[in-house]
């Protein structure tokens, strides 16, 4: 965690109240998302949905509800969080920082005289 926030990013899930999460398969799901925001939702969590349907919620939000914000979530990493970003989502929730293996760091040692 330490590491997460001294590279700038801000932890999730850390506890059950912090996020609701839902998911819910292709049409039901924007459907889903938009009474969210017909009913005050402040933001929403959007989790593991193609960029089509990604681009198709942001656009519905901007022209409707553009206090709202969304966030993509679901298998975001360093090869595909521009794809995300470019949607025009208000931020990505990713996990990957997490999961960025052991560094493989080394030592030389040098003789002073």
């Amino acid at each position: 965690i330490k590491a997460v926030l001294t590279g700038g990013a801000m932890p999730h899930r850390l506890n059950i109240s912090e996020t609701i999460v839902f998911l819910i398969t292709t049409v039901l799901f924007t459907l889903r998302c938009k009474g969210f925001m017909r009913h005050g939702a402040d933001v929403l969590q959007i989790d593991k949905i193609s960029l089509s349907m990604l681009e198709d919620i942001i656009h519905y939000k901007n022209s409707h509800y553009p206090s709202v914000k969304v966030l993509a979530a679901g298998v975001i990493n360093l090869t595909n969080a521009q794809q995300y970003a470019a949607t025009g989502v208000d931020g990505i929730v990713t996990s990957s920082v997490y999961l960025c293996g052991m560094a493989n760091l080394g030592t030389r040692m040098k003789l002073l005289s």
